[in-house]
Order: structure tokens, then sequence, then C-alpha cells
């Protein structure tokens, strides 16, 4: 093959590269922009009413309105997303929000927990990824935190927020591809256990998990996961999430005020839809930090042969075509200019990863 020809093929699997690190549009956005009153009658029935009294879900100036607190309103709605969760998948859902603090006396007085925000299949019990909101450290803030899949706060953020802030949020759900569980109950001998025979193991850290973000600027910023699913996360293996909720009641007592929604299947999309502005990498900036160099010619190393990391050109599995883009992309201190014939390949792996020793010995 001559190296006209290499570079071609190396072209096509740059513009490949590209390709598959394009994301799909969000399955929708809503900015509320209906009539004062119920959201359910204003959207026309794109909302609807699973639970509780309907029209009390409220839309105000362009936001809706979820009160935090059982006494006030118990309407619960949701939005059909068009289509469903798979095993293995990831959603994930973004709002633009802000609190309102409505103790009679604001700032003192308790906050018990209540969640909001969720994804719901076409039942109205088996919900993931739910967005809390929870007392702070201190009387007059609050802060967030998901739970996977159970209606107990499970993982909560670890800085105060503050009423009347606008803040971005960002939810993540992965179904389950396998029961997550190393053990189950044993049905001839309760309460014992048995060995799951679903259970392939090891965990890959995301099956059957939810995450939160709270201002992010992409995937990589600071999360926080639920890292304990519980009994009923296996159902994802059948009942896939096709909604977005919105839920009142809880022990508040606040408001949620919501600008905008996002639900989707790409982070950086749902995160755009609601006016943030995620920070898109280079395919071969494997860790992400605005630069291909040498770190990430490690990070590939580290990942070969595996699909956890190094993988530029999304076919699932960090291999030797990743190695040629991180090469044509690295912008460390002597830049690669030669693109290697396939036969060389080894070669000139090895050239890179010298080239990688050499450049942390000049930092």
């Amino acid at each position: 093959m001559t190296q006209r020809s290499v570079c071609m093929c190396l072209s096509g699997l740059f513009l490949l590269a590209i390709a598959g690190k394009a994301t799909a549009a969000p399955y929708f956005t809503d900015g509320f922009s209906y009539a004062d009153g119920s959201l359910v009658t204003g959207s026309g029935g794109n909302w609807v009413t699973h639970s509780g009294t309907a029209a009390q879900m409220q839309v105000l100036d362009g936001k809706a309105v979820v009160a935090l607190v059982s006494t006030t309103a118990t309407e619960d709605v949701n939005r059909n997303m068009g289509a469903t969760l798979a095993a293995g998948s990831t959603l994930y859902y973004a709002a633009s929000l802000n609190f309102e603090d409505t103790r009679t006396t604001p700032g003192t007085g308790s906050l018990g927990n209540s969640y909001f925000m969720h994804f719901k299949d076409s039942g109205t019990f088996n919900f993931r990824g739910r967005l809390y909101m929870t007392a702070g450290s201190t009387p007059a803030t609050f802060k967030l935190g998901v739970t996977s899949s159970s209606g107990t706060l499970a993982t909560t953020w670890g800085s105060d927020l503050s009423f009347g802030t606008q803040y971005s949020i960002v939810v993540s759900y992965t179904a389950s591809l396998n029961d997550p569980r190393a053990t189950i109950p044993d049905p001839l001998d309760p309460p014992n256990t048995m060995p799951n025979p679903n259970f392939t193991g090891p965990l890959s850290g995301n099956d059957g998990f939810a995450s939160l973000w709270v201002n992010p600027i992409n995937a990589s910023s600071t999360k926080i996961t639920d890292m304990a699913p519980p009994e009923n996360v296996a159902t994802d293996l059948v009942e896939g999430m096709s909604a977005l909720a919105l839920r009142q009641g809880g022990n508040g007592p606040s408001k949620a005020n919501i600008n905008v929604v996002s639900i989707g299947s790409s982070f950086d999309e749902v995160l755009a839809a609601i006016g943030g502005s995620p920070t898109t990498f280079s395919p071969a900036d494997f860790d992400e930090d605005g630069f291909v160099d040498a770190d990430d010619l490690a990070t590939w190393q580290a990942a070969y042969g595996s699909t956890d990391a190094g993988d530029a050109n999304n076919d699932n599995v960090s291999d030797g075509a990743d190695f040629l883009l991180w090469q044509q992309q690295f912008t460390g201190p002597g830049v690669v200019s030669a693109i290697p014939e396939p036969g060389t390949l080894l070669l000139g792996m090895a050239g890179g990863l010298a080239l990688a020793a050499t450049a942390r010995r000049r930092r």
C-alpha cells in the first residue's frame, strides 16, 4: 500500500471518528412556553397526569412550578420521549432551575427529602434516576442528591446550594445489561441468598447506576453516583424507561422552578439544549484535558484491547487504528509528521511510546 493510500485511509478513519463522536438530538426539550395555569392543559397533552390530583402542576411565567410539599399539591406528570431505554444503554435528562424557600420563615426550620424529577416507564412505580432536594449544612441552604431506583436518598452533592440561584443539572441512568448483584434471595431457602445466575462480573461501574452533575461543563465534570443498586434494578432487563416525570409532594417545604428540561441519549446534547456550553474534545484526547499529548498515549496503552478508554474511532476497542489517530492529532513536543505503513504499525507504536517518555521528561 502506498503512503498516499494510507493517508487516504487514515483520513477516512479520522472522519469516521468525528462521525462516531457526533451525538443524536435530544428526544425532546421543553422550555414551558405555555400560558399560565395547568401544565397538562397548557401543553396540549405533551405532559400527562399519572398520579395525584389533576391540574395542580402549574406553569407560571414560562416555568414549571413543582411544589415540594405534600400539603400543597400532589399531581405528578410525565412526558413520553418516543423511545425506550434498552438494557445496557444510558439516558440523560438535564434541567435549568432554581429553588424557592416556602417555609413560613425562610431560612429557618427543617427541610426534608423530596424527589421531584426522574425517568419513568409506562407504569406508575418503576422510577429511575430520582433527583432529590434535601437539607443543607445550614437551615438557609439545601443540597441535591440522586438515587438509582429506590425511594430512599442514596448519595448527596457535597456542596451546599442557595435558594434563588439558577443551577444546571444533568442526571444519567444506565440500565442493567446483567443483574449487577452477585447474590440474590434464595427462593427455596429464604432469607438466605444464592449466587445470581445472571451475574457475569466484574461490575462495569455503570450498570443499574444513576449519576448527578451540578453546573457541569462536560461529562468529565464532578459528579456523584449511586453505587448501590437496589433489589429491583434487575427489572431493567424487561422494563425500559420511556418518559421524563415531574413529581410534586415530599417534605420541602419549597418549590422547584424549572425553566427548561431536556432528555436524550447524549450528555452534551441535553446540556446544550438547556443553555449549557459543553466542551468538546478531539477524538484522541482520551483524558479530555484539551490536549492530545503523552498522557493520552498512556491512556491508550493502558486500555489497549479493551473498551474502557483509548477508543478514538468508537469501534468499541482500543487498538492500532486509535493509535494512528492519536499520532495524527498529537500536539505535544516533537509532533509526529510521518504516517506509518500498516505493516510498520508496531514500530510506530514503539516510537510513540518513546516520544511520550521524552515529552514527560521535558515536563
